[in-house]
């Protein structure tokens, strides 16, 4: 069962799992987390969601941007970096989905 969020981007960042096996290490890319700062379910504060790489160069989010959707609880926290994954229904702020000029990168 998903929850639906909505919420300030705080910051965004690549996605990884590190594994071990003895003496050799490896990674896997997962997508990116989202640091949003807003509402999921009835629980208000910072909360981090997980996304993946093509979602994130469709939309190209930046802090800043409100962002709403819908994920579900990690499974397992152990294994996953974000709290929330397998995000639907996402949807960026109304001046970035109507091809409204976005601010500048230095502001």
């Amino acid at each position: 069962m998903g929850f639906a969020w909505q919420g300030t981007l705080l910051a965004i960042q690549p996605r990884i799992r590190l594994t071990r096996s003895f003496d050799e290490r490896s990674h896997t890319y997962l997508g990116y987390a989202l640091r949003l700062d807003g509402a999921i379910g009835d629980r208000r504060g910072e909360f981090l969601v997980g996304i993946g790489s093509g979602t994130q160069a469709k939309h190209r989010f930046r802090a800043g941007d409100v962002v709403q959707g819908e994920s579900v609880p990690v499974a397992d926290p152990r294994t996953e970096p974000v709290d929330f994954y397998k995000t639907v229904r996402l949807s960026p702020d109304a001046a970035r989905a109507s091809g409204l000029p976005h601010r500048a990168a230095d502001e």
